[in-house]
């Protein structure tokens, strides 16, 4: 072979061939990865685009309401001030959401009373007997707007209890089945006190805790509740048991003395509709059929009554009530796009994002943040119903708001069930405090817990070690056995953390420094009492503190824009997740007694879960919660 034939073999077979090889694999894969890539599209895009088909074809349209409509409002669930669902209305139909927006009800409701074409309202309240004060009243105000315009409103439940009560005494009507029970006027709040036996289990509680009556870490040390911990829960509970016998007296004619012997007698805790009708406390009876003929009109009716429910009005095309309010209101002409923002804080504060009964500061910043941004935006209305949580959530939360402030804005805070502890921390940053008339609030102290099951370890020869260079003493595991530095450095962080919570208290409330005891130290107080003492300014609800707002800004109170991250799969079907919290401290719960399986239980373990995985010094109220 000549040596030309071999150079020209070696080229051919060393850099050539593979070449051509390579490209032909390259050219080969691509096309079918170009094959895959559009089968794919073809695939999932055809999937799509009949999925949207079909949830297009049943979705319901949008509802044609005739004039003389009824608007059925069918509260069957818990209600809360807001949900993610608010935004999403056309979820409503694929998803059936856990609980009922306050918010999105009384503004249906607002809607409803200017729209010539509803003549009547008929609410089924059951759900809120398991629902707090303050979003009853939110639903109440909105029905008193529209008795006043004219409208009808009836409503019923199958049992009365506070919420539903307050929420049915402004209307025209107020019924309830003739066997159900009204407990109207009780008051009660309290909790399991696991101290004995956790000791008894070898369960240390390494406690930080500033402030007198601050209780929240009592159900873990104590068997019992404290002297002042049970002093100001019980005033708190008269106050508020005051309201509801003025209110109680108010719509039935009776003397005050009268219902509260009533109610002390017992027929109040348990009356049936036959002794509530003949107190004057609601109207008449109404069995469950009864109330869809109320709604509907009965079967034997030809056409039976023109209704619409809420789910469909939601959907429908409403009144524009920013539209009309700023034809006749002669400041709002100077400032056509002015318009009032609103964000919700509801939960237990934590860092991150929001979710089931948790108020992310992370999520809370971003809505903030996005209604600075808003130049039309001249004034926040921020409603909290929050118990406190996480101190560094809470002083983020504030300290936007603060920044939001000194864009030349208005601040003010309606408070709703609760706004106590970390809850009322934010509360300071506004220019203005309303609080509604049965609002617990206050509980101005901090705490910090960590349980260390190390005695119960002990038993089973488990022990725990490990290598700290420089770690936080803070920074500690459920196995680890408590240290003198470690509960030195809890107590430093407590103190330092509550001397600032008083001070931002002091400073934004103009309170004075020898009468720190009488308005701090932990202690629960209701609106009133918050009132008398300098820590809100108004008693009133949320829509008092929009009228209040929409006078220092010239927007008219139904320009609202609500600021809320987008709806996503995540954040809708986190709503349905039960409450998983880290169950650090669980273990120890469950060497208790049997009676861990009550009812009670899986609130205390979710107590102790979230309370054993907290990094960092708590702001919260845990008797906060009345029924």
């Amino acid at each position: 072979m000549s040596h030309g034939h071999q150079v020209r073999s070696f080229i051919t077979n060393t850099l050539f061939r593979p070449g051509l090889e390579t490209a032909r694999l390259i050219i080969s894969g691509a096309i079918t990865t170009g094959r895959g890539i559009v089968a794919f599209l073809l695939k999932w895009g055809l999937l799509s685009v009949i999925f949207v088909g079909v949830a297009y074809l049943l979705t319901p349209k949008p509802a044609k309401i005739e004039h003389g409509t009824t608007l059925f409002v069918n509260i069957d669930k818990p209600v809360i001030e807001a949900t993610p669902f608010d935004h999403v209305p056309w979820l409503k139909f694929w998803i059936d959401p856990p609980k009922h927006s306050a918010s999105l009800i009384a503004e249906a409701i607002k809607d409803a009373a200017v729209d010539d074409r509803i003549v009547r309202i008929v609410i089924a309240a059951d759900g809120l007997n398991l629902s707090g004060t303050g979003p009853a009243l939110r639903i109440a105000s909105a029905i008193m707007k529209a008795r006043s315009l004219g409208v009808e409103v009836v409503v019923t439940a199958s049992n009365h209890t506070n919420a539903s009560w307050l929420t049915g005494k402004a209307a025209d009507k107020l019924l309830m089945d003739p066997m159900g029970h009204f407990s109207v006027g009780g008051l009660k709040s309290g909790t399991l006190y696991f101290g004995e036996a956790l000791r008894a289990h070898g369960v240390e509680i390494v406690v930080g805790k500033a402030g007198v009556f601050k209780n929240a870490i009592e159900p873990y040390t104590e068997n019992g509740m404290s002297d002042e911990a049970r002093l100001a829960l019980t005033r708190t509970l008269a106050g508020q048991q005051e309201i509801l016998i003025s209110e109680m007296a108010a719509r039935s004619g009776q003397s005050p003395e009268k219902v509260k012997s009533w109610i002390k007698a017992g027929v109040g805790n348990r009356g049936h509709a036959s002794e509530a009708i003949e107190m004057g406390l609601i109207d008449g009876e109404a069995k469950s059929y009864e109330v869809f003929d109320l709604a509907f009109g009965p079967p034997t009716d030809r056409p039976i009554n023109k209704t619409v429910v809420l789910e469909s009005y939601l959907g429908a095309k409403r009144p524009d009530r920013c539209a009309l309010a700023r034809e006749k209101d002669e400041r709002a002409a100077l400032k056509e796009e002015a318009s009032i923002g609103s964000i919700v804080i509801e939960g237990v504060l934590r860092s991150g994002k929001s979710g089931d009964g948790v108020a992310g500061a992370g999520t809370v910043v971003s809505e903030i943040e996005s209604l600075a941004r808003i130049a039309a935006v001249k004034g926040l209305v921020v409603r909290i119903n929050s118990p406190g949580g996480d101190a560094q959530a809470a002083e983020m939360i504030r300290a936007s708001l603060e920044r939001y402030k000194s864009l030349g804005r208005t601040v003010v805070v309606s408070m709703g069930t609760t706004a106590a502890s970390g809850g009322y921390w934010i509360a300071t940053a506004a220019d203005y405090i309303f609080a509604e008339p049965t609002t617990i609030t206050g509980s101005i102290g901090v705490f910090s817990m960590r349980p260390s099951v190390a005695g119960l370890l002990d038993r089973f020869d488990v022990a725990w070690d490990g290598v700290s260079i420089d770690a936080p003493s803070r920074y500690t595991t459920l196995g680890e056995p408590p240290s003198d530095l470690e509960e030195a450095a809890t107590t430093r962080e407590v103190e330092a953390i509550y001397k600032k919570f008083v001070e931002i208290v002091r400073n934004a409330r103009g309170m004075e420094d020898a009468e720190e005891a009488t308005w701090a130290e932990g202690r629960i107080w209701n609106a009133s009492d918050a009132l008398n003492i300098g820590l809100i300014d108004e008693i009133g609800g949320v829509d008092d503190a929009m009228a209040f707002l929409s006078g220092r800004t010239a927007a008219p109170s139904a320009c609202v824009k609500v600021s809320r991250p987008p709806a996503t799969a995540g954040s809708v079907l986190s709503s349905f997740a039960p409450m998983s919290e880290a169950r650090l401290g669980l273990a120890a719960i469950e060497w208790t007694a049997r009676v861990s399986q009550r009812a009670s239980y899986p609130k205390i373990a979710d107590e102790v879960g979230m309370l054993a995985r907290g990094r960092g010094v708590q702001a919260r109220c845990l008797l906060c919660e009345v029924n």
